[in-house]
C-alpha cells in the first residue's frame, strides 16, 4: 500500500510540473480530479449493486 501511494504522489507531482504556470491552479485542479476518482472508486468498491432489492435470502 506504501509503494502504491508513493507512486501516485510521484504521479501526481509530475503532472502539477507539467501543467505549471505559476499560480496554485493545477495543483487545485489535480486535486479535485483525485477527489473525484477517489469517490468514484469507493462507490465502487462499497455500493457496487445498488438496485433497490434486498440482499437477504427470501425465508419461507
Amino acid at each position: 500500500m506504501g509503494a502504491l501511494q508513493f507512486g501516485l504522489a510521484t504521479l501526481a507531482g509530475v503532472g502539477v510540473s507539467l501543467l505549471h504556470d505559476g499560480s496554485a491552479r493545477p495543483l487545485t485542479w489535480l486535486l479535485a480530479l483525485r477527489g473525484v476518482a477517489a469517490w468514484g472508486v469507493h462507490r465502487l468498491l462499497l455500493h457496487p449493486h445498488e438496485t433497490g432489492q434486498s440482499r437477504e435470502p427470501a425465508s419461507g
